[in-house]
């Protein structure tokens, strides 16, 4: 992770006690500007993030890590689940807007992930590749694909291998 999502990670959300104005323009892209890739700002309302997994379990287990650390840190962002996607959304509803603890909960959200769940993508990957690359899967149809058989369609590795044209 980058030291600026590092900073941001390893401060604590502070409740909004209401009465101060929504993050807007400047001072909230500064703030955008230290998360990690994948957040939008949506209409300068909330921040949003849709995360992928490789199974239903590894969706809810994250779900509930999210959940546990917003407990935690008295912040409590909108969770999605969806399969093997979760949508997070997080604003300061006191406020219906965006402070500073919002970013502070995106980046906790991103090094969740990365410490619970990042390395599990990596070692399917180079499997795949090597499989691929030895049956030559460019020549090959799809329905004789020995590799396809074994990777969910909507797995990172199965992703990456069809924006490679690989199947």
């Amino acid at each position: 992770m980058e030291k600026q999502i590092l900073e941001l990670a390893q401060k604590q959300c502070a409740p909004c006690r209401g009465g101060i104005p929504p993050l807007k323009g400047d001072s909230l892209q500064t703030l955008f500007r230290k998360l990690e890739n994948d957040w939008k700002i949506i209409d300068e309302h909330h921040l949003q993030k849709d995360y992928a997994f490789g199974s239903y379990k590894e969706a809810v287990r994250f779900t509930n890590l999210i959940a546990n650390l917003a407990e935690s840190e008295r912040h409590h962002p909108e969770l999605l689940l969806s399969f093997i996607n979760v949508r997070v959304s997080i604003w300061t509803h006191k406020i219906d807007g965006m402070v500073e603890s919002d970013f502070i909960f995106a980046a906790k959200s991103d090094q969740i992930h990365a410490n619970e769940f990042a390395s599990n993508e990596c070692p399917i990957l180079f499997p795949v590749l090597v499989c691929c690359a030895r049956f030559n899967l460019n020549s090959v149809s799809s329905t004789k694909n020995p590799c396809k058989m074994n990777i969910h369609p909507y797995s990172t590795a199965y992703k990456l291998l069809w924006s490679f044209r690989i199947i």
